[in-house]
C-alpha cells in the first residue's frame, strides 16, 4: 500500500511488527495476511481520536473494521501523525503488559484493544486506570466472540473513564 508517497508497509507495518516481534508476540498472527490486517486495523483508534468527526459503530481495532478508504483521504503529514500515535500507543501497551507481568492468551485483540486504551488514556494513566486495564485484559475472553460483541467490548473499554 502506498498513498501520497507514504509507504504503509515500510513506514508503519514493519515498525509495528518489529515492536510485536521484539516483545515475543509474533505467534499471535496465524497467517501472513494477518501480519497486515491487524496492524492496519490498529490504526482505527488513532484515526478516530485524531480525525473522526462522527461516531461510527464499526471502529474497533479488528480487521473487519479497517478504514482503508478513509486512510486514503488523509494527507501525508496526517498519515505520519496517525502512524506515530499508534506506534507510541503500541509501545506503551507492550511496556504495560510486561511491567504488569500479564500473560496474554494468544489473541491480538488484547494487544490492539489495549493499544486503543492507550491512545485515549495514555497521557493520564492513573493507578485506577492501570488496575482497570490489567483486570480487563485478564478477564476478557475473545474466543468465539462475534465482531459485534468485540465492538461493544471495545467501546466499553475506551469509554470506561
Amino acid at each position: 500500500m502506498k498513498t501520497k508517497d507514504v509507504d504503509y508497509y515500510k513506514e508503519f507495518i514493519e515498525p509495528f511488527m518489529d515492536i510485536i516481534e521484539s516483545n515475543g508476540y509474533d505467534s499471535f498472527f496465524p497467517t501472513q495476511a494477518t501480519r497486515t490486517t491487524y496492524p492496519l486495523s490498529a490504526l482505527n483508534p488513532g484515526y478516530d481520536y485524531l480525525f473522526s468527526t462522527e461516531l461510527s459503530k464499526n471502529r474497533a481495532p479488528i480487521p473487519s473494521d479497517g478504514k482503508d478508504k478513509k486512510l486514503a483521504t488523509l494527507e501525508a503529514d496526517q498519515l505520519h501523525q496517525l502512524f506515530d500515535i499508534t506506534l507510541k500507543a503500541l509501545q506503551a501497551a507492550m511496556e504495560f503488559i510486561e511491567d504488569e507481568e500479564i500473560q496474554l492468551s494468544g489473541r491480538m485483540e488484547h494487544i490492539t484493544f489495549a493499544l486503543g486504551f492507550f491512545v485515549y488514556h495514555g497521557e493520564t494513566m492513573s493507578p485506577d486506570k492501570k488496575d482497570f486495564l490489567k483486570n480487563w485484559i485478564n478477564t476478557t475472553d475473545f474466543v468465539n466472540m462475534s465482531n459485534s460483541d468485540k465492538r461493544d467490548t471495545y467501546q466499553k473499554l475506551i469509554h470506561s473513564f
